[in-house]
């Protein structure tokens, strides 16, 4: 009668190993990339391709990237719908730039990031003497009631308060559109350009990119608005899950250390604002960075 023979104790081991080698094959890869979407707005996220290269946010995002050594990020391109449906679907991911909405808060941690100046109004230099203005500024109610001119806002924005909440009352005039088409937003500019509305509302970085590409063309200026003189807080979205929790913390705590250096941050801002933007709202900004600094985000 024959026996079978035992295994060596180095045959258990070299079959254990090869047992926890396919089990492991079937787990989720674990490594240390981080998976942004990023919204290619100009001034702010620049291509070359479909690659991000420049810009004020990414120069932001890798200089925050750079108090994250152990994460390696990753970039792909998404417009707005596109980000808000990769938070809703638990994709771990962080997004930006965006401002802070309601809607996103129920799928992402949201951790403010950069001090933005005020949105402004966009209008073809020649017209400039039919605005009223108010110290150089333009009246958004003074141009509702004493004027027929006519806007328009992209339909993928978020706006700011005073904007946001007196747009429709220009629509109920009959004198506002909401343009889809670039989702970032520079067809209205070239719609101003063109003539086929009077005005729309944008980031002064934004309105400096978008002339800079026109060239001579170039006939488009911005006048700050008589309602809205306060900094809008752009920052980054991380799904709402224990990953986006720890994520979001850990960029809070970057994003305070790079705030130490205000001056820093404001050399950011120099290539892509127009200067006499900048010398208006520097004060301001630096300040914004202060307060940063000691500001720690509950999330």
């Amino acid at each position: 009668m024959l026996h079978p023979t035992k295994p060596s104790l180095p045959s258990l081991a070299l079959g254990l190993l090869a047992g926890l080698s396919l089990f492991s094959s079937h787990l989720p890869a674990q490594d240390n990339t981080l998976e942004w979407t990023l919204w290619p707005i100009p001034g702010n996220v620049i291509l070359d391709g479909e690659k991000p290269v420049s810009g004020l946010t990414f120069f932001a995002i890798e200089r925050l990237m750079s108090h994250l050594p152990e994460v390696q990020p990753v970039y792909h391109l998404a417009n707005r719908p596109r980000q808000q449906y990769r938070l809703e679907q638990g994709h771990n991911i962080c997004s930006a730039p965006l401002f802070r909405r309601a809607d996103t808060d129920l799928n992402g941690y949201f951790i403010p990031f950069l001090g933005s100046t005020p949105i402004q109004m966009v209008i073809r230099r020649d017209q400039l003497a039919a605005y009223p203005l108010v110290e150089g500024r333009v009246s958004l109610s003074r141009l509702l009631n004493d004027t027929t001119l006519r806007g328009g806002v992209s339909q993928f924005r978020t706006y700011p308060g005073p904007v946001r909440d007196w747009y429709p009352l220009l629509e109920q005039r009959d004198r506002g559109s909401r343009v889809s088409g670039a989702q970032s937003g520079e067809n209205l500019l070239l719609m101003v350009s063109h003539g086929r509305i009077d005005f729309t509302f944008e980031l002064a970085s934004i309105t400096r990119a978008v002339g800079k590409q026109m060239g001579e063309d170039n006939n488009l200026l911005s006048v700050p608005i008589d309602e809205d003189r306060r900094l809008i807080e752009s920052g980054i979205y991380c799904t709402r899950n224990a990953w986006g929790l720890d994520m979001a913390q850990r960029m809070d705590a970057a994003i305070r250390i790079m705030a130490s250096d205000p001056d820093a941050m404001l050399e950011l801002y120099r290539e892509w604002m127009p200067e006499e933007t900048l010398r208006a709202f520097e004060a301001q900004l630096k300040a914004y960075y202060v307060a940063r600094q000691t500001r720690e985000v509950i999330f």
